[in-house]
């Protein structure tokens, strides 16, 4: 079964809101979320739409708990989804799923 893990550098992230040094996070503590698609095919439109609102959700899901209401809280955020969206298209490497997110990417 095909499945996609991504790892985000969330814990180092946390600290930066709570104002805290940055540590190297420990890749065990790093909160990830697993994004199956066996059953989907990727060599079809629908299918790489299914998956990239797929692995949208799970960034959002993964990097929830950085979000608040100050701004610079939100900015963390944002960098975090980036970088879980970025990662995880990286890792599935199918033309189609790439090509949604430079789509998504480029309209900032």
């Amino acid at each position: 079964m095909q499945k996609l893990n991504y790892c985000l550098l969330a814990l180092a992230l946390s600290g930066c809101v709570a104002g805290a040094p940055q540590e190297s996070a420990d890749l065990r503590d790093v909160p990830t979320k697993t994004v199956r698609y066996a059953e989907l095919n990727l060599n079809t439109a629908d299918g790489a739409r299914a998956l990239f609102r797929r692995i949208k959700f799970a960034a959002a899901e993964v990097c929830e708990p950085l979000d608040g209401r100050a701004l610079a809280q939100h900015v963390i955020w944002q960098k975090c989804y980036e970088r879980a969206l970025a990662d995880a298209v990286s890792q599935v490497n199918q033309p189609r799923v790439t090509a949604l997110y430079r789509g998504v990417a480029n309209r900032g």
